[in-house]
């Protein structure tokens, strides 16, 4: 028997707030609510789709970082059942803080990274305009059903990419952004690769001066069977969720695929990135948690390991041609949204938050690869993270 609820991302892991020094309390987001501006933009159950926005000061204020939440995602029946179940924060907003702060924060979210106020923290954006866009439709950001698709349930997350942009056009200061950054974490940076020259388009209909460019953290699915066969491959879930919530992701991609039937390919990174216009940093770990699909944490017997470095090769072969990318050689999951990884986790003595500053703001014009090189397991003496992310 399949299992269905500990599936990609589908196991929600408590993560605490680390800091090497104490930190002020971060400056609050304010959370919009999107349905009075376009019924369309809801949650898997109907509810509001939700923002946060902190608004930018001093150096910062022509700065934006719009943020996709991650959080795992659902296919069938079962999985988003199982999902609601032990989940339900990811498909709904009913009960989410006005506010969000490190007290408002849920438990599964009380990390800040990119989202920082703290300037030790998160040194470039820390006074950025940031914009953090909740996670409640379940679909990689990338879903468009017009009724309901699975029981009850609808699937949105394109249309509520789309309306935080026009919303934000309409209400905030975006217009005068000298920079954008699209940015997302595991299942959001899943989003950030189906929505990158979507969001371009639309950033540069508001903000036709805009610098803009986008940032995948822990976001390059493999087409890889898991190494624990229970669990259903990353190819079935996506077929399944493609035909389930009518995926829209690259257009170009899509269109490629559309004489084939295949368009659920433009699911997996190494097949949608070569369509992608806009200019894009890739960061993810040599070995990722996640999209090993239940490898316990090591030593790794043989058959885990030999599994894990199946991955590890796979993703730095097809990821190799890339201009920009961070990898280090750790076992873990999430670069951008952890204080103790985005400006610790170093290579070449470079952190993630260095090297996406750059990459923004056309620093290093020619490229950027910083790669660890060395093989054995976790062998970047920077690497923070604690079992099981």
């Amino acid at each position: 028997m399949m299992v269905g609820a500990c599936l990609l991302f589908s196991v929600v892991f408590l993560v605490g707030l680390v800091c090497s020094q104490p930190s002020p309390p971060p400056v609050n987001f304010k959370r919009v609510d999107l349905i009075s501006f376009n019924p369309e933009a809801v949650c898997n159950d109907g509810s509001s789709a939700v923002y946060y926005y902190r608004a930018g000061s001093g150096s910062g204020s022509r700065i934006w970082t719009l943020y996709l939440e991650g959080g795992g995602l659902c296919w069938d029946k079962v999985s988003c059942e199982s999902r609601w179940q032990y989940s339900s924060h990811f498909m709904t907003s009913t009960q989410l803080p006005l506010v969000l702060n490190d007290t408002t924060m849920s438990p599964d979210v009380n990390h800040w990274g990119i989202n920082s106020s703290n300037k030790t923290a998160n040194p470039h954006f820390y006074n950025a305009n940031q914009v953090y866009i909740w996670y409640c439709t379940s679909d990689m950001w990338a879903g468009n059903t017009k009724t309901a698709a699975v029981d009850s349930w609808v699937f949105r997350g394109k249309v509520v990419v789309e309306s935080v942009v026009q919303h934000l056009a309409k209400t905030q200061s975006i217009s005068e952004a000298e920079y954008v950054l699209l940015t997302g974490f595991s299942a959001g940076g899943m989003g950030v690769l189906h929505n990158a020259d979507f969001v371009g388009d639309l950033v540069h209909t508001v903000a036709p001066n805009a610098t803009y460019k986008a940032f995948v953290d822990s976001g390059w699915l493999l087409d890889l069977p898991y190494y624990d066969q229970n669990y259903i491959s990353p190819r079935l879930q996506m077929q399944t969720a493609y035909k389930n919530f009518n995926i829209q992701s690259d257009v170009d991609c899509m269109n490629v695929f559309a004489p084939s039937g295949e368009q659920w390919r433009c699911t997996f990174a190494d097949q949608v990135v070569p369509f992608i216009r806009s200019p894009l940093f890739v960061a993810g770990y040599q070995y990722d948690i996640p999209f090993l699909g239940n490898v316990s944490p090591p030593p790794f017997n043989a058959t885990m390991g030999e599994s894990a470095y199946i991955f590890r090769g796979t993703y730095l072969m097809q990821s190799s041609s890339l201009p920009y990318q961070f990898a280090p050689n750790c076992y873990c999951h999430g670069v951008q949204s952890y204080d103790t990884r985005w400006n610790v986790i170093l290579i070449n003595g470079m952190s993630a938050s260095s090297s996406v500053w750059s990459f923004l703001m056309g620093q290093t014009p020619s490229g950027m690869r910083n790669i660890d090189s060395c093989k054995d397991l976790g062998c970047n003496p920077t690497c923070s993270c604690v079992w099981p992310y």
